[in-house]
């Protein structure tokens, strides 16, 4: 029988112990790699969790995985309207609007622009949601703790 990795909590900063899951690596470029990470990732780790705790250390390192991650698919719009149309330029509206309003260039820069910003719409709502979450376990935790009853 085999385990199921699950990868919604999939972190670097796993144990020994759960290494048994990640997939196998064949080629020697994947063994230094993965060589080269484990000699970052091990005094980092170990200064995280000693500074912050564990439990706040592997939240941080998930909120930078995911950061991380976010903005990759962020350049993808990017990358393929620079593909498609190469001399045209997708920062903003303003850049769409010099082409006019009925080329279809400027509907490409448009959706590209629009996707662009409606994604960091939704990473600021994600933000916004989590922190929220957080702010009221963290009042709830203090205002349900046996000392604050007490009134000191």
């Amino acid at each position: 029988m085999t385990q199921e990795v699950d990868f919604n909590h999939y972190s670097p900063l796993q144990s020994e112990q759960d290494s048994r899951q990640q997939p196998a690596i064949s080629s020697v470029p994947g063994h230094v790699t993965q060589r080269l990470l484990k000699n970052i990732w091990e005094p980092l780790d170990a200064c995280g969790s000693g500074l912050m705790g564990r439990e706040l250390w592997v939240q941080v390192c998930e909120e930078i995985q995911e950061a991380i991650a976010f903005c990759l698919i962020l350049k993808v719009p990017d990358l393929i309207g620079k593909l498609i149309l190469p001399d045209q330029d997708f920062s903003d509206f303003k850049s769409c609007a010099k082409e006019g309003f009925l080329n279809v260039n400027s509907y490409a820069c448009f959706t590209i622009v629009t996707s662009d910003l409606l994604f960091w719409v939704g990473i600021i709502a994600r933000v916004i949601a989590r922190f929220k979450k957080e702010f009221l376990s963290a009042t709830r935790k203090i205002f349900s703790s046996k000392r604050f009853r007490r009134g000191g």
